[in-house]
């Protein structure tokens, strides 16, 4: 094990990153979407 913690290292860095874009990306893009809909009704009232 010694000798491939290069490899180990890299496949779980790949799997955390693949995994973390698949669940934060569609979040941010929710977010997103949520403030541009709310910024026009928070200028026309004011």
């Amino acid at each position: 094990m010694a000798a491939n913690w290069v490899e180990i290292a890299t496949v779980d860095y790949v799997i955390k990153l693949a995994i973390s874009l698949n669940l934060f990306v569609p979040l941010y893009g929710m977010l997103l979407s949520a403030i541009v809909r709310a910024l026009p009704q928070r200028t026309a009232t004011a």
